[in-house]
This record gives C-alpha cells, sequence and structure tokens, in this order.
C-alpha cells in the first residue's frame, strides 16, 4: 500500500465510521422512542454525508481533495495549498457551471516535470469513476494543436469567464484582475514547453453534429510553477 493509498484509507474509515456511529445512534434512539433524538439524528446524518468531504466541511478534507487530485494529475501526491486565483459561478440544480482555480505548484514538483517520463503523456492524468463516460486526453505540450481549439474555447474562453448556466448573457464581466488572469492562461496555452491535458464529454448530437458539453481541463507550466483546474458543465 503506498503513501495516498494509506491516506485515502484514514480519511474514508475516519469518515465512514463517524456515519456509522451516527446510523446506529439513530437505531438505538428509535429503539427507545426518543423522537427528538431520532430526528436530530436523522437530520445530522444528511447534512454530514451532504456536506462531507465534497464542501471540505470536515477538518482536513481539503487536504485530502489535493492529494487525490494531484495524484490523479501526475502521479505523486501532494498539497497544492491555496488557490492564487479562484473564480466559481452559480451552479445549477444539475451540477452546470464554470470554475478555475490557480495555484502555485512546490518547487520540488515543478523541477521533476520538465522531463516527465513518456508514461506520463500516455497514462496520466487518471480519470476518476465518476468521469466513467468521459473521454480523456492525456498531457501533452503546449502550443495547443489547432485540432483541439474547440476544447479550448469551451474551457478557457479568451477575455471572459463563462456563466455556464445557458442565461444570456452567457458570459460574466471581468475585472481588471480576471482580466489578467484569463490573458495569462491564454499565454500559457500558446508558448511551449507547458503541458494541458483535459476530460471532456461531447454533447449532442444535434443535426448531425457534437460539441464540447463538459470538461475538466488542466494546464501545468514547470517554468512558472503553476497549475489551472478549469470545470465547465452545460
Amino acid at each position: 500500500m503506498d503513501t495516498l493509498d494509506t491516506i485515502v484509507l484514514a480519511f474514508q474509515v475516519v469518515f465512514y465510521g463517524i456515519g456509522l456511529a451516527l446510523l446506529i445512534g439513530i437505531v438505538l434512539a428509535w429503539r427507545r422512542r426518543s423522537r427528538v433524538l431520532f430526528v436530530s439524528l436523522i437530520v445530522g446524518l444528511i447534512l454530514y454525508y451532504a456536506g462531507g468531504l465534497e464542501i471540505s466541511a470536515l477538518p482536513g478534507s481539503t487536504h485530502y481533495q489535493h492529494l487525490r487530485m494531484t495524484w490523479m494529475l501526475v502521479s505523486r501526491p501532494f498539497l497544492l495549498g491555496s488557490p492564487v486565483f479562484a473564480f466559481d459561478s452559480e451552479r445549477a440544480f444539475n451540477g452546470d457551471g464554470y470554475s478555475i482555480y490557480r495555484y502555485n505548484l512546490p518547487a520540488s514538483i515543478a523541477e521533476g516535470l520538465p522531463r516527465p517520463p513518456e508514461t506520463f503523456f500516455t497514462t496520466l492524468p487518471k480519470k476518476p469513476s465518476y468521469r466513467s463516460e468521459w473521454k480523456t486526453k492525456y498531457w501533452r505540450r503546449t502550443p495547443v494543436e489547432q485540432s483541439e481549439q474547440e476544447f479550448v474555447q469551451f474551457a478557457a474562453p479568451m477575455g471572459n469567464f463563462p456563466n455556464g448556466m445557458r442565461s444570456e448573457p452567457g458570459f460574466v464581466e471581468l475585472g481588471d484582475a480576471a482580466r489578467r488572469e484569463a490573458e495569462f492562461l491564454q499565454q500559457l496555452l500558446r508558448e511551449e514547453d507547458n503541458y494541458y491535458a483535459y476530460f471532456y464529454f461531447m454533447a449532442g448530437p444535434w443535426n448531425g453534429i457534437t460539441w464540447p458539453g463538459d470538461i475538466d481541463f488542466f494546464v501545468l507550466s514547470p517554468r512558472r510553477r503553476v497549475l489551472y483546474v478549469i470545470n465547465h458543465n452545460t
């Protein structure tokens, strides 16, 4: 069992252990006919699992998410710290929306990326199980190939960040800081010796045409020590 497996197992033991304790409490409250305690524990159990690790409601859960994500991306778990830039639109009931985060890479990680092994380009990033119906584009070097521009524009449109809510107007106005961020991202995708990869799901067909409907898009810059994590669902 490697380090990541140990960390994941530890979090799962604690997370589901607390859930099991709440469930046992619910059963005992029912047997004792304690309605107030019974209802309170049910509500607590629902809130616990609804929040849980996905919204970083538990101590250490952000670290857990970062370790899993970085292992998925570069096959080496590490902590990212707080994002240098973050934008997250409102989400529709089905998850439609847009988010973009920029993190600074640790020097020890960035130094190993300029000469990655061949498996970096053929096996990474590892697609998570909840993206089983999506397709994968493994890491490749920038500049972005012309054939992939539709995916880049869907994930990182120049000048604006989409709100992802299928409403008009379809984009949010950017302040100066966000506009500079969008320009910086486009610069990384144009220059050499950076990397990009993505998971995607094609929408359609409509009149025989398909188009990007959902995407997780990642950009790595070893020289600038930058990682972008982008999600756009429609």
